[in-house]
């Protein structure tokens, strides 16, 4: 997401953000409405029980184009899953793909300055396109601020609930995430603040898959990092990581089955 403003504008803004030795993180309607975001996912499952070891893989690429508007407490976002390309991989079964056909229409979140989605609307999706919930993409794409000049050092603590319900069953994640401002960089011409996060997750999950009733559960640590254009109010990019562990009943075995789990998500804003 870049700014068109007036170049004067931007090295005004960026002088009093050096001046001052801190900048205003929140989330405003950019002077480029239109911005387009790259995410990259990779999710290992590890299952272990009956005597034997199964890894998961999943791996995914999607490109969203965000188009912002002035809303009743900050920007609405309506985003468009421009493209996708994900797939499945286990040893068990061949490699299942998935697609941007998937998604029909477009997510829309109305925000506040600090990247809380106050209410969302998730488009039509089919088969695995259920699994891009609109609470979820709204916590990847807006991670939450201060909303407050922040200098070196500065933190705060945000938390997330929220809990989806689709064809395929009900999602529910609980995480609390301390972030630290952790001085500046450059990057694309932008006076980047950086920003480290740290923190833990609870996902719990009871889906119907195929007929299979599946319920699991796992807490994980969260750690990363993000690069923030306060200029422009516009992420940068970050990255992500989830560690944990926790457990999986599938009906038709006779046991809960321990389970690992690491999942990786990247961001990157797409320069025009």
């Amino acid at each position: 997401m870049r700014t068109r403003a007036p170049i004067i504008l931007f090295l005004v803004a960026l002088s009093a953000a050096c001046a001052s030795g801190s900048a205003t993180l929140g989330y405003v309607v950019p002077a480029s409405p239109e911005v387009t975001y790259v995410v990259g996912d990779t999710l290992t499952l590890g299952l272990e029980g009956l005597g034997q070891e199964v890894e998961i893989g999943a791996r995914s690429a999607a490109t969203y184009v965000l188009r912002y508007a002035p809303g009743p407490n900050g920007p609405t976002v309506t985003a468009r899953l421009e493209s996708l390309a994900a797939d499945v991989v286990t040893p068990m079964t061949e490699p299942m793909a998935l697609s941007e056909d998937a998604i029909e229409g477009s997510f829309q979140f109305d925000l506040d300055d600090r990247g809380r989605a106050l209410s969302v609307a998730s488009p039509q999706a089919t088969g695995g396109g259920q699994v891009f919930a609109a609470p979820l993409v709204a916590h990847t794409l807006f991670p939450r601020l201060s909303g407050r000049a922040a200098s070196n050092g500065d933190s705060w603590v945000d938390s997330v609930r929220y809990s989806e319900t689709t064809e395929a069953g009900e999602t529910s994640v609980v995480s609390v995430l301390t972030y630290t401002a952790e001085g500046g960089s450059q990057a694309g011409g932008r006076a980047l603040t950086d920003i480290a996060f740290a923190g833990t997750a609870t996902v719990s999950q009871a889906l119907s898959i195929e007929g299979a009733a599946i319920r699991q559960t796992f807490e994980a640590d969260v750690s990363g990092s993000l690069r923030w254009d306060a200029a422009a109010g516009l992420l940068y990019d970050s990255e992500s990581v989830m560690q944990g562990r926790g457990s999986v009943r599938v009906a038709l075995l006779p046991a809960q089955l321990p389970t690992q789990v690491r999942w990786v998500s990247r961001v990157q804003l797409r320069e025009r």
